[in-house]
């Protein structure tokens, strides 16, 4: 998929969650004016090319990252939304949360990135923090089991080794994604949201 081309209309309400996300990144040029390192910036680029990499093939197969594709369009049929809301007000609000959490995955990285350690090339996770990233990595919103997420994110490189993470393509992206996770961790605002954006500066 190429997220430079404008669109107006979608497949379903789910495409248009993940084309809403993948333009809503912070553009390179922009996120990176105040990083002069070039390894970091290397991680950084690398990084962001692979979410790059990760929305267009979600995109274009939601249906093998687990996404609730046309749950929400079943469900309305005729109706609208808000028509929904009315009828079946809980089941209404379940579908559209599932729905606008499509791209859970990135906070699934940001999981990920706030747990493990760099090293090298890699990620390591520790075996208790392995159980906490199963338990977190399907919550209400995005009941995607941890095993399914990972066979989806191998689609584009992600690989997991016991308790080791590498990424073929972007082998080096784990300083920026663990730098970035960590920066955010436990904060609001501008700066937890920098990471579903991928604002560097923050």
């Amino acid at each position: 998929m190429d997220f430079s081309v404008e669109l107006t209309e979608f497949p379903s309400a789910v495409h248009k969650c993940i084309y809403s996300s993948a333009r809503g990144l912070t553009p390179l040029e922009r996120s990176l004016v105040n990083v002069a390192d070039p390894d970091i910036r290397s991680s950084c680029i690398a990084f962001h090319g692979f979410v790059r990499d990760m929305l267009s093939d979600m995109y274009d197969h939601p249906e093998i990252y687990g996404l609730p594709v046309g749950m929400l369009e079943d469900f309305c049929g005729k109706i609208t939304v808000n028509g929904m809301k009315q009828r079946s007000p809980s089941k209404a609000k379940t579908i559209l949360s599932q729905t606008r959490n499509s791209c859970f995955y990135i906070e699934f990285l940001y999981i990920l990135g706030e747990i493990g350690t760099v090293s090298g090339n890699t990620l390591i996770v520790s075996e208790e923090d392995m159980e906490l990233l199963e338990r977190k990595s399907r919550p209400a919103i995005s009941p995607i089991p941890l095993d399914k997420r990972l066979a989806a994110l191998a689609r584009v490189g992600l690989s997991c080794d016991g308790r080791r993470f590498a990424s073929e393509r972007h082998s080096d992206m784990f300083p920026a994604m663990s730098a970035l996770a960590k920066q955010c961790a436990g904060k609001r605002g501008f700066e937890g949201f920098a990471f579903r954006t991928l604002d560097f500066r923050c």
